[in-house]
């Protein structure tokens, strides 16, 4: 019996300490809360209800013990599990009052991917399950990075001290009206998508821990929840538009072009994106099969210098160089070898050399 009660308190000892890992770049973690009540009050444990969630109230600052199952039709300050009655469809949620003052919820998450995180992709559904008035109300978007976040205490949720903001995650209530009353929070008008994708600094091995804040406003409050919430580590968004970094002459019928990244292939091989000056045909333009060199197929004239203009080129990401955005490519003046072709004595004192191309009289008669 000893044994047995020893490994279950070494259990719960290992629950409190516990959070929801990252463990895959570009793959989401997600929580739809339809494991919470569905009818009267249901206890609610810190990272055990829902493993890796956290509720606090700051009035007096307290973990939440209870959560209360709704569907818009009560008006206390309270941590709430919302849906339409008895339904299994769950939402995290809350109503603020001067007994709460605030309202707390959180999901506390590790890197374990093996590497830092720089992006964070955080998305979920805010849904409005009560109207009391005709006041914004919000959901105030936070977050804290640490090596372990196990917990936040009252000045970080009460005045946001150590916390990074983004109001770019805050839900603000869509609906308002003189006459308080339920609405259903899974309706269309009431439910608006939020995504955001945070620059972050997470080292792999550290956590983040997210946050929504209810505040009491002035006058009775809405009741305002969160969905289908998604987070995953991402690459960072691509907006560079592509760049030459080099060119060059190969014989005097073919112009290679190396961009920065790989571009689009068919937008690369539209011999309209390319011109010369002075004018010459480019006939082809053949993408190579890293898809960051182009070779264009011309026919330029001995001994002319040509400026090569490139527009409209759009690398992967559908990022598009800006029109003319590359000119005074300046090209060298071509010149082929010099080769003697014949040479003729005509008298003893004479002697004729043929050169395949016409050369200076200076050059020739000095030499």
């Amino acid at each position: 019996m000893k044994k047995i009660l020893l490994f279950s308190l070494a259990l719960m000892s290992m629950q409190v300490f516990a959070q929801q890992n990252i463990n895959t770049k570009g793959t989401a973690v997600t929580q739809n809360f339809d494991g919470l009540n569905t009818t009267g009050s249901g206890s609610f444990t810190n990272n055990s209800t829902l493993p890796g969630w956290y509720a606090w109230k700051t009035k007096p600052y307290t973990a939440y013990a209870a959560i209360m199952a709704d569907s818009g039709t009560l008006n206390s300050g309270n941590l709430y599990s919302l849906g339409n009655a008895a339904s299994s469809e769950r939402a995290m949620g809350s109503l603020c009052s001067g007994s709460s003052d605030r309202v707390c919820y959180g999901w506390r998450l590790k890197n374990n991917t093996g590497s830092a995180i720089t992006n964070l992709e955080v998305s979920y559904y805010g849904e409005q399950w009560r109207v009391a008035g005709t006041a914004d109300n919000r959901l105030w978007f936070n977050y804290k990075i640490g090596s372990s976040v196990d917990s936040l205490d009252y000045n970080e949720l009460k005045y946001g001290i150590g916390m990074t903001r983004d109001t770019a995650l805050d839900f603000v209530s869509p609906q308002k009206s003189t006459t308080a009353k339920a609405l259903n929070g899974n309706d269309a008008a009431n439910r608006v998508l939020i995504t955001q994708t945070m620059s972050v600094s997470i080292p792999a091995n550290f956590e983040i821990f997210i946050v929504w804040i209810d505040s009491n406003d002035v006058g009775s409050d809405n009741m305002l929840a969160i969905d289908e919430v998604s987070v995953k580590a991402v690459s960072a968004a691509d907006v560079t538009p592509p760049t030459i970094t080099s060119s060059s002459l190969i014989g005097k019928d073919t112009i290679t072009v190396t961009f920065s990244e790989a571009v689009n292939r068919s937008i690369a091989e539209n011999v309209s994106n390319y011109s010369l000056n002075p004018s010459a045909t480019i006939s082809a333009a053949m993408l190579d099969s890293t898809k960051n060199t182009v070779s264009l197929v011309t026919s330029l004239t001995t001994g002319v210098t040509y400026t090569l203009t490139v527009q409209n080129i759009e690398d992967l990401a559908s990022n598009k160089m800006a029109l003319d955005s590359i000119t005074g490519l300046i090209y060298s003046q071509y010149s082929s070898t010099l080769k003697v072709n014949t040479v003729k004595v005509l008298a003893i004192d004479t002697i004729v050399v043929e050169y395949n191309e016409a050369v200076t009289q200076t050059s020739a008669e000095d030499n």
